[in-house]
């Protein structure tokens, strides 16, 4: 079991080791690639989960001091004080509530190992928020990641209105529509019966819309909220 942990924790690395990555340039720094079965899974925290591994149907007439050992083995059920994961298939909504404190420093310890560990050219990020909360998120049109080459999206990928939030929530729609039944060519190694990302990954944020336009049609009216609400349906697109 502690071989296991300790395998866990490399594979989803914290926040601040993702942070260290970045600023070291690390070997870490990127090292996620679409073929990987951890990629686009980020630790969402430390807890018991379920092992990899499970103890064999018990024998009654074995050793009784090996008999209970087994047992005690087998009693654990789970590893603990491992790094619990977000799924990455079908689409997956994290949403993360509560104070303006804490909930800014859960999202951006999610978005930390998303673009510590992931290159701009296989995952995008994008974001829509309001002009009240524009300075919370300004920090992330210095990432590559919002101005990569590989972006299916055009313009700005970070809106803090209505003007820009419709386009490029229009611009996401489209995407969707393009790539709905697209497959992507495998790379590498396979991941079991989970297809192959289509290719950039795009992370949307959405934090706060509501306030620019309440029952307008631009971003953050009824209408516009509803749409961001569809983009996650996993039935038009499993990876964005």
């Amino acid at each position: 079991m502690q071989r296991e942990r300790e395998l866990r924790l490399r594979m989803y690395p914290s926040a601040a080791e993702a942070v260290r990555g970045i600023l070291d340039r690390s070997d870490l720094l990127w090292s996620r690639r679409p073929e990987h079965p951890e990629f686009l899974r980020v630790r969402l925290g430390l807890g018991t989960i379920v092992p990899s591994t499970t103890v064999a149907q018990l024998r009654p007439n074995g050793v009784p001091e090996f008999l209970s050992e087994a047992r005690a083995v087998a009693s654990e059920h789970g590893v603990r004080a491992a790094g619990g994961c977000s799924d990455r298939r079908p689409a997956v909504g994290i949403g993360v509530c509560g104070g303006s404190s804490q909930l800014d420093g859960v999202a951006r310890a999610v978005l930390a190992q998303i673009v510590g560990l992931h290159s701009p050219a296989d995952v995008v990020v994008a974001c829509l928020t309001s002009v009240r909360h524009r300075g919370r998120w300004e920090w992330l049109q210095w990432l590559p990641h919002c101005d990569s080459p590989q972006s299916p999206l055009q313009g700005q990928h970070l809106s803090a209105d209505p003007g820009t939030g419709s386009m490029l929530l229009a611009q996401l729609e489209e995407l969707l529509d393009a790539r709905d039944g697209q497959t992507a060519r495998p790379r590498g190694p396979a991941l079991g019966d989970e297809d192959d990302p289509v290719l950039p990954s795009v992370v949307l944020v959405v934090a706060d819309t509501t306030v620019n336009a309440p029952g307008r049609s631009g971003v953050g009216g009824v209408l516009d909220n509803i749409r961001v609400v569809r983009l996650n349906r996993p039935s038009r697109c499993p990876d964005d």
